[in-house]
């Protein structure tokens, strides 16, 4: 298997409730995809959103005062920097206490305002600190335990080693559909990070209903949660409800979302869907353990389509796109021709 992570940046939405804009992706495949007998491929196109604050607030703060820490948390940027944000790892004798010193630390001076920021801070160490899933194939790599006591969800068969890549989690990366939550924080902030969205799989399109049963965009998904307090470790170890049981924890259910409105009343969230042509909007909670209810864009369905073929070791055009056959080529760069998503609370 090779992986190449191809995650894409959409900074404008569509220009009406109706009309959406349009966006060409275009990619190549160093090692051939489609109908092509000597490969089994298939590829996966994802991209994550967050709004872009206020003027004092946004793109950098120097202090240590909020607004400036929030923003050095959560915004998804770009860097005037290409360095690598830095992160203090768990131990295993960590407390409430100590969790709490590492993880302002984290944020308040690892994460640095003029380094790129794509997965938060918070995402990664709870990746860092949960257990990996015994259930992949390794293949003849041994993954070895983390100071903590077990293989975290930071190891996987490409990365055995454990190499940080930004706050990406690699068990995430490698593996699709994942099987965890990926909510970029305990609980929705005024960022309005969204969790990783599908935009779209191309492969064998045998396995549509089964990609669109297990993605994220529709489909819930459960994590081991611990607290609810800021001051202590949120997430647990435990990948497995009864694991989650035997650790203390509550096995919580969460849901996607590309937007949420400010809309606090259920009858307004339903005449907002009405009016929207676009989206699907409800009216409902981000996880199971949550009273508050809010107006919800649900994340837009995955695409799901045969793969444009091209051959192996040829970083060039496809023989032909979905839809077409071997004998009519069109010799473009693979690509897929996308609505770009539309936010109704424009933010």
């Amino acid at each position: 298997k090779q992986w190449y992570q191809r995650r894409v940046a959409i900074t404008a939405g569509g220009p009406s409730l109706s009309e959406a804009s349009k966006l060409v992706v275009e990619w190549t495949n160093q090692h051939g995809c489609g109908k092509n007998e000597k490969l089994n491929c298939n590829i996966v196109l994802q991209y994550m959103c967050g709004n872009n604050g206020t003027d004092e607030d946004y793109p950098r703060g120097a202090t240590k005062s909020e607004p400036h820490i929030s923003q050095r948390r959560f915004y998804l940027r770009d860097g005037t920097s290409t360095a690598t944000n830095a992160y203090t790892a768990p131990k295993a004798s960590e407390t409430d206490a100590t969790y709490s010193t590492r993880y302002v630390g984290n944020n308040e001076v690892n994460v640095a305002d003029i380094k790129g920021l794509h997965e938060t801070q918070w995402w990664y160490d709870n990746c860092k600190h949960r257990k990996a899933n015994g259930g992949l194939f390794h293949a003849d790599q041994d993954l070895q335990k983390d100071p903590i006591g077990h293989v975290p969800a930071s190891k996987t068969r490409q990365n055995n080693g454990g190499q940080r890549r930004g706050f990406e989690c690699p068990e995430e990366r490698d593996y699709y559909p994942y099987w965890h939550p990926t909510n970029q924080f305990e609980d929705l902030t005024s960022f309005k990070r969204t969790p990783w969205i599908d935009l779209a799989w191309l492969g064998d399109k045998s396995r549509c209903a089964d990609i669109k049963a297990k993605s994220y965009n529709r489909n819930s998904r459960f994590r081991c949660v611990l607290s609810r307090c800021k001051s202590e470790r949120q997430y647990g170890i435990s990948i497995t409800h009864e694991g989650c049981r035997e650790e203390g924890g509550a096995w919580v259910e969460f849901f996607s979302f590309l937007d949420v409105l400010s809309i606090t009343d259920e009858d307004e969230c339903v005449a907002a869907s009405k009016k929207d042509g676009r989206n699907k909007i409800i009216w409902g909670t981000l996880r199971s353990d949550d009273v508050e209810k809010y107006c919800i864009v649900q994340a837009p369905e995955v695409i799901c389509e045969e793969a444009p073929t091209t051959r192996v070791n040829h970083n060039g055009n496809a023989h032909y796109a979905p839809g077409g056959n071997e004998h009519s080529l069109n010799l473009n760069t693979s690509n897929i021709e996308i609505d770009l998503p539309f936010f109704p609370s424009s933010e």
